[in-house]
């Protein structure tokens, strides 16, 4: 669906927060909107109907997109329930067009291998996360207007969500996976990969058939197990290398089949040929390696320029301020900030604390999974609270750098405790299963008394 603004309602209440307020994009169960804040463009996106159902699947997008941060995603800011058009995700507007109007524009081959394969980049990204986008379509890829560069949309759906739009709204049953259509429980990442198999024969209509087709096997265990599988493959049948190793490998078998066909080497000479080919198998293998790592290095270069534009960005924002405008955004940052710092390190050492009192690894992983959860409500909470985008990024970026640490030092806490698993002769069977029974409930540890603890015989 391009892009076609149209005015909204002037019924609707609409706060001095927010103007300019225009639809830009309509779904099966959602809409975007296009809204100015202090300047900048932002777009809010809302459900259709606020039914229980639609707002759940949207504070679930939102809940999943906070804790991501990739380049081919757009950048979730908030969720307020009170926007001008209802409640809502307050997220990054990004200009752009369907994949569907970008193909009609007719790219070149090598503008639509750079799409897709930052397509794969941001599906790989989501899956690595746990995330199964359950709903890839032309729709939900945005190429944008500046570099024709990916972004993907609505993410997240759960599998009843996904199956529940395919099949009752309007949904694209086109792109679905067999066993999403089939409602199966069990759907893994396998059933994106055969989404963008579907979007690989849209893209390449007449070009890489043996790629889309292992995709679209029916059976999801004869697909590639994840993307990034595929991506490697992608990778081989473009990169020069590849070419020149396979010639090589190619020449190497051609002369030693004709000579030993020919029988003009005896078998010493055989077995010489033999073991030389051997050798060049290993290097051909070493030369493989060393390419994939040179493209996984040149992938992580662009990622960090992307991150770096994106700070010159906000810095740029700020440098154009007046002194006082600056000194005053300064201290609203810090501010902002070190409130983030605070909050998290209060529940950082809340959490170590508990991890003190607790000798087995199982219950320190319970503790982290706890703090896991809070912190990223403490993120949620003070991104939400930002005077501004550029704040509420830097926000973002704090806590992750200070989350990454925490979370580190926490699991090499719970590694390094032995695990009840493992304690069945120094502890005995009934503790074992009373550890496991609190765990099971997410219960916290306390010491296990037999007196009070050890199950009933059956004759007591």
């Amino acid at each position: 669906m391009s892009e076609t603004f149209r005015p909204v309602n002037s019924g609707l209440d609409i706060t001095t927060s927010y103007s300019d307020i225009v639809l830009v994009r309509e779904g099966a169960m959602s809409r975007l909107y296009r809204v100015s804040k202090a300047g900048k463009y932002l777009a809010i996106k809302t459900t259709k109907d606020n039914s229980a159902m639609q707002l759940a699947m949207l504070k679930r997008e939102y809940e999943l997109s906070i804790t991501l941060n990739h380049y081919h995603l757009p950048h979730y800011y908030t969720y307020e329930e009170n926007t001008p058009v209802g409640p809502g995700i307050v997220m990054e507007y990004i200009q752009g067009r369907n994949l569907s109007d970008f193909l009609a524009e007719k790219p070149t081959i090598d503008s639509r291998r750079r799409v897709f394969y930052q397509l794969m980049e941001a599906v790989a990204y989501i899956h690595k996360n746990g995330i199964i986008h359950n709903d890839l379509k032309p729709d939900n890829i945005l190429i944008t207007r500046s570099n024709d560069d990916v972004k993907l949309l609505d993410f997240g759906l759960s599998n009843t969500d996904a199956y529940y739009l395919t099949k009752n709204m309007g949904g694209t049953r086109e792109y679905a996976s067999p066993e999403l259509l089939a409602q199966k429980d069990d759907l893994d990442a396998r059933s994106d990969i055969y989404s963008i198999g579907k979007l690989m024969e849209l893209i390449f209509p007449y070009n890489y058939r043996s790629y889309s087709s292992k995709c679209l096997r029916e059976n999801p265990d004869n697909r590639w197990d994840n993307v990034d599988q595929l991506i490697r493959s992608w990778n081989k049948s473009s990169h020069p290398i590849y070419l020149i190793i396979i010639a090589i490998m190619v020449g190497i078998v051609a002369v030693m089949m004709f000579f030993v066909n020919e029988g003009t080497v005896d078998n010493a000479a055989q077995q010489e040929l033999l073991d030389s080919l051997s050798v060049a198998r290993s290097e051909v293998s070493e030369a493989q390696q060393r390419a994939q790592r040179a493209q996984q290095e040149a992938a992580d270069a662009k990622n960090e320029a992307q991150l770096a534009q994106q700070q010159f960005d906000s810095i740029r924002n700020v440098q154009s301020l007046s002194e006082a405008e600056r000194q005053q955004w300064e201290l609203t940052k810090n501010e902002a900030v070190n409130e983030m710092k605070q909050a998290l390190d209060h529940r950082y050492q809340l959490a170590l604390d508990s991890i003190e009192k607790v000798p087995y690894g199982e219950f320190v992983f319970l503790i982290l999974g706890s703090y896991v959860d809070d912190a990223v409500k403490i993120k949620s909470k003070h991104v939400s609270a930002a005077t501004d985008e550029t704040i509420a990024s830097i926000i973002s970026a704090t806590f992750d750098n200070i989350q990454s640490a925490n979370f580190n030092s926490i699991d090499k806490m719970a590694k390094s405790r032995p695990f009840i698993s493992d304690l069945h002769d120094e502890i005995g069977l009934d503790a074992v299963k009373f550890y496991h029974s609190l765990l099971q409930k997410y219960l916290p540890y306390r010491k296990y008394d037999p007196s009070k603890d050890a199950p009933k015989k059956e004759n007591d």
